[in-house]
């Protein structure tokens, strides 16, 4: 049994989701598909456009077979966290033959590379990173900065020209690829990587033109009163179960209250334990929150050169969510994954859960209620930072119903 192993988000699924999930099939077709996905928050620190079990159902009824769930704590944060607890549940699964990814750039054996010198950072490129940060330019661009002038400088190690390294380390879809691709050397994982030259529209773009447009396009289009731009660049079934949302999303600026009462109740020294905010923009949104009444209007405050939009989202939720810097540290001795948690699984698809739970170098949680007895303390934190976000995001939803989920909810689906 061939397993092809996708990491995303699915927020939400669309055409272009299909077109690699049909290439897979393509390529194996007597093959199963895995998916490592997002929960109710997304990578750019925001609430997902529907909950993580309608994203789950999105998906087996285009063609996956299995989803896992990435953990909230890593499923907010920088790419290269994001990939590693990612490709840490694939790695630990001892079920995944191959990983298969957009990419914007056919350069695989440059990004291979690329991989290799991130994840052995020289100590040139490490110092410039800090002058330039020192400097005010925020971690992404000054990391692309410093390692294309390493690259330059020793003109051996990488043999392209600089444009062809700005786009490898600018484009959303190429970081996070070249993230998986260290992350598969840290764990010196058999998982073999797959790059798919990316069939959609640009990352950033919120156009919806034709059948292919970006999650962007269609998180924009929610709002609008023209559900048929959207209908054209989903699977008719994902957009039927994305209906329900159109027209009313769930935005960070549903947390603006609670982000005051946190603000309110908290002492400006206690906020700096949480986890991947700096003490700079710490200070930016303790003080921002007493003058502005909307999130969006402290995220534009707050954001700049060396915090960018989506670096102060994330610091908002970790902050609303609690996250300690500690606790994260702890996972990190647990090599990110204490275990595994399975969110949906098709009924044609038990013999891959079966293979899962008995290869697997970590336990595997269905559900929540039964975690206590298999975890131990810390990894069971994890877990309850999850079951925080679930509780977060139905408060946010409207939708009392969405805390019980997730000991309520059968996996199985036909």
């Amino acid at each position: 049994m061939h397993i092809t192993a996708i990491i995303t988000e699915y927020n939400p699924f669309h055409n272009g989701h299909l077109y690699q999930i049909e290439q897979i099939k393509k390529r194996h077709p007597e093959g199963k598909i895995i998916i490592v996905m997002s929960g109710n928050f997304a990578q750019r620190g925001i609430p997902c456009i529907t909950d993580k079990y309608t994203r789950s159902e999105m998906a087996l009824m285009s063609g996956v077979d299995l989803v896992l769930e990435l953990p909230v704590v890593y499923a907010t944060s920088s790419a290269e966290h994001f990939a590693m607890a990612a490709v840490g549940i694939l790695h630990k699964s001892g079920i995944v033959d191959e990983l298969c990814f957009g990419s914007e750039t056919p350069h695989i054996e440059t990004m291979q590379l690329l991989a290799d010198l991130l994840l052995h950072e020289p100590e040139s490129v490490s110092s410039h990173i800090k002058h330039l940060l020192s400097d005010g330019i925020s971690y992404p661009q000054a990391r692309m900065e410093a390692l294309i002038k390493y690259v330059r400088d020793t003109q051996k190690t990488i043999p392209v020209y600089s444009e062809v390294l700005i786009d490898l380390l600018s484009q959303p879809n190429n970081i996070l690829g070249l993230e998986y691709l260290k992350a598969l050397k840290y764990y010196h994982s058999s998982i073999k990587p797959f790059a798919l030259q990316r069939k959609t529209a640009h990352y950033h773009t919120i156009d919806v033109e034709g059948p292919i447009a970006s999650a962007t396009a269609i998180r924009h289009h929610i709002t609008s009163q023209s559900p048929h731009k959207i209908e054209k660049a989903m699977p008719s079934s994902a957009f039927e179960l994305l209906k329900p949302v159109i027209g009313k999303p769930i935005t960070l600026d549903m947390a603006s209250s609670l982000f005051h009462y946190k603000m309110i109740m908290s002492e400006l020294e206690d906020l700096y334990a949480i986890w991947d905010v700096p003490k700079n923009l710490c200070h930016s949104l303790y003080h921002n929150a007493v003058t502005f009444k909307d999130l969006s209007d402290i995220i534009d405050r707050a954001t700049s050169k060396t915090y960018t939009r989506a670096t102060v989202q994330r610091a908002i939720i970790h902050l609303l969510l609690d996250i300690k810097e500690k606790d994260i540290l702890a996972y990190k001795q647990l090599d990110y994954i204490p275990y595994i948690r399975l969110l949906a699984c098709k009924q044609s698809a038990r013999d891959v859960l079966s293979k899962l739970t008995k290869l697997s170098q970590v336990p595997i949680i269905i559900n929540p209620a039964k975690a206590q007895s298999i975890l131990d303390t810390t990894s069971q934190s994890l877990l309850n930072y999850e079951l925080k976000a679930s509780k977060l995001y139905a408060l946010l939803a409207h939708d009392p119903g969405l805390v019980f989920k997730d000991f309520t909810y059968q996996p199985f689906r036909k």
